[in-house]
């Protein structure tokens, strides 16, 4: 779509959550995505890191993806 940018709301959200907002976020995330497919959590941790690489890293960790892996 173009001109619509559906990341830069939600990541400029989660920059200006305090540090422990941001870590609860991330771990309610992660709970709730923790019996979700494989590969839904790898396109939503994908989401996630393009509001915020600290998001979806955050995410990522908790779920035990492989950044690196998503990338290639």
């Amino acid at each position: 779509r173009d001109g619509n940018d559906d990341y830069m709301q939600p990541g400029n959200l989660f920059r200006v959550m305090p540090r422990d907002a941001q870590q609860r976020l991330i771990q309610n995330i992660v709970k709730a995505m923790s019996t979700v497919d494989r590969y839904i959590q790898e396109r939503m941790v994908q989401h996630f890191y393009k509001a915020d690489p600290a998001y979806g890293g955050g995410i990522a960790v908790g779920l035990g993806i492989d950044l690196q892996k998503l990338a290639a």
